[in-house]
């Protein structure tokens, strides 16, 4: 048994590390005014379809699963042809333990970047390690540090680069909150060797329904807080956007930029949004979309006009179809052309038995038929929450160690369905024992080990689990990665 064991792990070793060797775009690693920035409606727009990108409002995660992987490809007039790919691995939490992004060199997957993510016992996220791929191993780049208040909202993130010997701050964010836990501040500050210095801030109002009427950004001269921007928003009485204007100071006054107005209809789908400029101390019209919706209240046509001086002229279209489940199916764009609609560019999507997007096309019109242009494919992977700890009683299992990456401790846990014998041993990136945590006779239950890496230097270890029930008829092996960061 015990050279199966061995001869299994060896093989576990080699395709993990195939995996860590030769196996995304950066995470979107919002600031904190950046999560706190209105989505606003004209905000809501499709993106450009030659990047695979999806619909907003129009695409939802079914609970229960996650994306394990985004695969891009392009399509070469003949076949589809791999280009890029994220890959993405969860805690047990259903958190980012790891977001990888490799390229397609037309032979294998070729890395470039990895992030890999801490949390603390309340399951905030506190640490992101980012490091890039040189060719033969994984160097450091960055790091993001974040703490929160008593409420467990973020007060502060500091973020630094690696020099190629220490870790070098770079920037902070610190955060400030009022008492129904809106942002009322946010301070950027930058490193300048010695100490920390303001860059810029941001200042937060709100109405007494909670909206966020006011955003002002300033920036520091030095020795005084600077206007430099703003938006300025109003809400209608069911707390929709009404209107949403763009100032900048022109050192004395807030001198007007553009504005968009939103008109609604009776289920609050926005049917109308203006854009307007200032333009000599009056607003003048710059282009609107309409919207229709269908029943289901999906929206189905957007129309885009521009003001020509005098009225409306047609620029473009989309149309939009879904099936019983208000998922995308088809997403068309049409330009008008010498007065009439030619078709631009078409999106179609699939989804599986869960309504699970599985891939989306997007396709080019060539003057006369569709030409595929890029496809993007989504492999999701079921979440199994840790409230289900009594059906995790009944398998083997070795869970993702807490924190990872760690210094200089981290825990491992794992189950036992029945009594067994049971080895927990550590071993080094070339597959060398560098520890053994437990071995002997577990009942049956579930169980935390810490391992404390001191002692040992900063690199890729793997943590593997053998066990054998009492009665012979179960064996489990397993071994998972972690990351050791001094």
């Amino acid at each position: 048994m015990k050279n199966l064991f061995s001869y299994y792990f060896f093989i576990l070793i080699v395709l993990l590390n195939i995996t860590f060797l030769f196996s995304q775009e950066k995470p979107n690693i919002k600031l904190p005014h950046e999560l706190n920035k209105p989505t606003l409606p004209h905000e809501i727009e499709e993106e450009d379809p030659s990047q695979s990108r999806v619909i907003s409002n129009t695409y939802y995660t079914p609970e229960g699963f996650q994306v394990s992987e985004y695969l891009y490809q392009s399509w070469n007039g003949t076949n589809w042809d791999n280009t890029q790919r994220y890959v993405i691995t969860y805690t047990l939490f259903g958190k980012y333990d790891e977001y990888l992004r490799q390229t397609w060199d037309g032979t294998v997957w070729v890395n470039e970047y990895i992030y890999f993510y801490t949390y603390d016992s309340n399951n905030q996220n506190t640490e992101i390690l980012y490091q890039t791929w040189d060719g033969a191993v994984w160097v450091n780049a960055g790091m993001y540090f974040y703490s929160f208040n008593s409420n467990n909202l973020q007060s502060e993130y500091i973020n630094q680069t690696w020099d190629g010997t220490v870790w070098v701050n770079f920037a902070r964010g610190i955060s400030s909150y009022n008492s129904n836990d809106d942002y009322t501040e946010y301070t950027y500050q930058s490193w300048d060797g010695a100490v920390w210095v303001n860059e810029y801030r941001i200042l937060y109002e709100y109405d007494s329904n909670n909206n966020n009427t006011l955003y002002t950004e300033q920036n520091w001269d030095g020795a005084a807080w600077i206007n430099d921007y703003r938006y300025v928003q109003t809400y209608n009485s069911n707390n929709d956007y009404d209107t949403y204007s763009y100032q900048t100071w022109d050192g004395a006054a807030w001198v007007n930029i553009f504005r968009y107005t939103y008109t609604y209809d009776s289920n609050a789908n926005i049917t109308l949004q203006l854009s307007e400029n200032w333009m000599g101390g009056g607003w003048v019209n710059d282009y609107r979309y309409s919207y229709i919706y269908d029943s289901n209240n999906n929206v189905s046509y957007r129309l885009t006009q521009l003001w020509n001086g005098t009225g409306w002229d047609n620029s473009s279209r989309n149309v939009y179809t879904y099936n019983g489940e208000n998922l995308l199916l088809t997403f068309l764009n049409q330009n008008w052309v010498a007065g009439d609609w030619q078709n631009n560019f078409l999106q179609t999507s699939t989804y599986d038995s869960n309504d699970l997007l599985v891939d989306r096309t997007t396709q080019s019109w060539n003057g006369t038929a569709w030409v595929n242009s890029t496809k993007l494919l989504y492999t999701w992977v079921e979440v199994t929450g840790v409230d289900d700890e009594t059906a995790e009683l009944n398998d083997f299992t070795l869970f993702n160690n807490y924190p990872n990456p760690f210094n200089p401790s981290t825990v491992i846990k794992y189950s036992v369905p029945q009594n067994s014998f049971v080895k927990l041993t550590i071993y080094d990136a070339l597959g060398k024992e560098v520890n053994e945590i437990i071995s002997g006779i577990k009942d049956a239950g579930l169980y935390e080990e810490n391992f404390n890496a001191t002692g040992l230097s900063s690199g890729v270890y793997f943590y593997k689990i053998e066990a054998q029930s009492l009665d012979g008829n179960n064996n489990f092996i397993s071994a998972k990665k972690m990351i050791l960061i001094k």
